[in-house]
């Protein structure tokens, strides 16, 4: 049970980023029409995402490992859907400087 547990944690972690790394090659094979280009991409837009991606996962591990026969899926689901998807959409869109606009705030 516990084993599973992780095995699906890992394995929603590694879609995620390979959901981020395609976004990321998508977004680097746009080409803008513009006279004057300008690298309206902000690269320190996932400057503490994963950090707290992997402390999020070490702390649901930590959980599992503490408390062997009370696993909580509902403090899981908090972690990634409600902390790491909000965060990861929130990267996506300060990664993108876009015109008029700020990006990443400082």
């Amino acid at each position: 049970m516990m084993l599973m547990l992780i095995l699906l944690l890992l394995l929603l972690l590694l879609l995620l980023l390979l959901l981020l790394l395609l976004l990321l090659l998508l977004l680097t094979m746009v080409s803008y029409s513009t006279v004057e280009q300008v690298d309206r991409r902000n690269p320190g837009a996932f400057r503490w995402w994963f950090v707290t991606l992997v402390g999020n996962t070490l702390f649901i591990i930590m959980h599992l490992a503490a408390y062997p026969g009370n696993a909580n899926p509902g403090l899981y689901y908090f972690l990634i859907f409600g902390i790491n998807m909000p965060w990861t959409l929130a990267c996506v869109r300060w990664l993108l400087t876009l015109g008029g606009s700020r990006g990443l705030p400082s």
